[in-house]
């Protein structure tokens, strides 16, 4: 008896607290602005994306193609076309070269390693005394004793590479839990042709004498790369997690390259008919941009420049179309996700590093530290700022979803106090208030509450300066100035890039040559840099207004898609990463307004990747959904 009145003085509690008029006039007051917002016009356009791709997929020009491919056994031709491929020589000798490797031992693999490190002591201590001949260093010495460490556990081992990985803690984490390789896929069996004889000691050998001339790092680094390479090739999607992790420290060069083998790895699985590849709706306005691209850098005032960069902005434009139609479960998803936290805290925290350690000799790049603004690996300050406003919800929507321990909670906690830090570093008051707005918009898909909390916070504003100390409100004043002088800047700069707008309206200048414009046609005449400082008059510029229209389409095809998720499925825990991606993209979008997104490739990257990936979790989600809700019909 005594627990059924303790069970229902806890519910008359409970009802008490449901009770409070406070709490419910708020939560009618929050819900009704929702309602209203929702059942606008603006609020139906953009919870209407179904409507739209029934409408694409009735359209005319799609019904003829369809009736085209009906005429046609596809299912045949793709058969025998895939089975062609299969069977061909390029892909029998790479799936010869992986058997072999994978059923090698492990101590073949210890005596190239044992080999390589010998050989480079050797090349540190004949260099030591003879310093006018070889140039080596401490470096040389270290790389071989851990070589020589590393390869004592390896040649007491008599398992096959194979074996070895399925069996390790380290190799489980990395290869299947971070990159999502099926461990079913090492399977093989030992064939009398798989040992390697003196191969391993000649590699060993000729790598060690290497280091004469080349750099130990730039050698192991070399043999991860090989090892990255063979990745990408049986598996697209594990590449494209290793490409999104470690694209800010990549050079533009390696990074082109790298997204470049990728696309071709994923074109080879869609030939052989291991990978599919479908439009919908959004993709096709991608695709029209894609191609304007292309076309714009034919029929242009700087072929030389519009050929050189229009491929690359396209093949980056592809990632989008590799996570759209790879990307359909939630485990590929959180890899995606954690790849981009890890290469936003990875960034971040190097360019801390860089800021107060500005005399370090860093192993990955090489100078990069130019005056008082801080930079990773970005070509400005402003493109770091970027960088943090498109994935700094991502770090925060991780903390909310994460919070299994003190520990786990208070090291998010610190990184996004870090990353704060550092846009702050950055100088560019602009960027900080783009992704305070970013971050409002993230909490009010996260939480209908949140609306509250700003209009207490817009209350409390005015009563701030009676509170914080002297020297933060000078250091705030200090800032705001700055934004004064930036907004001027950027206007001046924005009537110099409308004039030149003005000339290239309709057919546009062609791709990447707006720093080429003014500074043939303005120079002089300005002092600013050669930049829009509006991506949308640089877009303008550049493809004229066909470009710039098909690019607000793709824009508004986003947004219409990822609201209407939100209409369907609703807001907060379920569609959290969601939220984190359109507020992201939001952020950077505003921004557009008053900086060229499209300065550093690096960020191009980081722009489709983002939108693929909010495209990718909104058709799970649906996709979800609609299985469901068959399964309730079903069983009616």
């Amino acid at each position: 008896m005594t627990e059924v009145r303790k069970i229902k003085h806890k519910s008359r509690k409970n009802k008490k607290r449901r009770g409070n008029p406070i709490s419910r006039g708020l939560a009618k007051v929050t819900d009704s602005l929702y309602s209203v917002a929702s059942s606008s016009a603006t609020g139906r356009a953009l919870n209407e994306y179904d409507g739209g791709e029934r409408a694409f997929g009735k359209s005319f020009l799609l019904g003829k193609i369809k009736t085209f491919f009906k005429n046609i056994d596809t299912k045949k031709l793709k058969y025998a076309f895939g089975k062609s491929v299969e069977q061909s020589k390029i892909v029998h000798v790479y799936s010869r070269i992986i058997d072999v490797l994978l059923t090698s031992l492990v101590r073949q693999y210890g005596v190239c390693v044992f080999s390589l490190g010998l050989y480079t002591l050797l090349i540190y201590f004949f260099g030591s005394y003879a310093v006018d001949i070889f140039d080596v260093s401490l470096l040389h010495f270290g790389v071989g004793a851990a070589e020589v460490i590393c390869s004592i556990p390896m040649l007491a081992s008599r398992k096959t590479l194979a074996a070895a990985l399925k069996e390790s803690r380290a190799a489980d984490l990395i290869l299947f839990n971070i990159l999502g390789i099926s461990s079913e896929s090492l399977e093989r069996e030992r064939g009398v042709s798989s040992p390697m004889g003196v191969i391993p000691i000649i590699l060993g050998l000729v790598a060690g004498l290497a280091t004469t001339f080349i750099s130990p790092v730039t050698i192991l680094l070399s043999v991860l790369t090989v090892i990255c390479l063979c990745i990408g090739l049986c598996a697209p999607e594990s590449a494209l997690v290793l490409v999104i992790a470690l694209s800010p420290f990549m050079s533009e060069g390696v990074l082109q390259a790298a997204v470049f083998y990728l696309l071709i790895s994923y074109i080879l699985k869609v030939l052989r008919g291991k990978r599919v590849f479908r439009f919908e709706f959004t993709d096709c306005a991608v695709l029209a941009f894609a191609v304007i691209l292309l076309i714009s850098s034919i029929y242009s005032v700087s072929p030389i420049i519009s050929r050189s960069y229009a491929p690359v902005i396209a093949t980056y434009i592809c990632i989008y179309f590799i996570i759209v139609n790879t990307i359909k479960t939630k485990p590929w998803i959180g890899r995606i996700i954690f790849s981009i936290v890890f290469s936003l805290c990875a960034s971040v925290l190097y360019g801390i590093g860089q800021y107060f350690i500005s005399k370090a000799d860093f192993i990955l790049t090489e100078d990069m530290i130019r005056g008082e603004a801080l930079r990773a690996t970005f070509v400005s300050p402003a493109v770091m700022a970027q960088f943090i406003i498109l994935f700094g919800s991502y770090l925060i929507a991780f903390y909310l979803t994460h919070k299994t321990s003190f520990v786990r909670s208070g090291f998010v906690f610190m990184l996004i106090a870090v990353m704060t830090v550092c846009l702050y570093l950055t100088m560019t008051p602009l960027a900080m208030l783009c992704f305070l707005i970013s971050l409002v918009i993230f909490f009010m898909l996260y939480s209908r509450r949140t609306i509250i909390f700003v209009v207490l916070l817009g209350i409390a504003i005015p009563f701030t300066k009676f509170i914080i100390p002297h020297w933060l409100g000078a250091k705030i004043t200090d800032y705001v100035n700055l934004a004064k002088e930036q907004v001027i800047e950027r206007a001046n700069g924005l009537k110099t890039s409308l004039a030149l707008a003005g000339d290239y309206l309709w057919g546009g200048s062609g791709t990447g040559t707006f720093s080429y414009l003014y500074t043939n046609q303005v120079s002089g005449t300005a002092d600013s840099a050669a930049y829009s400082y509006n991506t949308y008059v640089e877009t303008l510029t550049e493809l004229g207004i066909i470009g710039l229209v098909v690019f607000l389409c793709v824009v508004f095809l986003f947004f219409k898609s990822n609201f209407s998720l939100f209409a369907k499925i609703g807001t907060g825990k379920q569609t959290v990463y969601s939220a984190a991606g359109i507020s992201g993209l939001i952020g950077v979008l505003l921004l557009g307004f008053t900086e060229s997104l499209w300065t550093d490739t690096h960020f191009v990257l980081a722009f489709w990747v983002a939108m693929g990936l909010c495209v990718a979790m909104k058709r799970l989600a649906i996709f979800e959904q609609k299985g469901y809700e068959e399964y309730l019909l079903g069983n009616k």
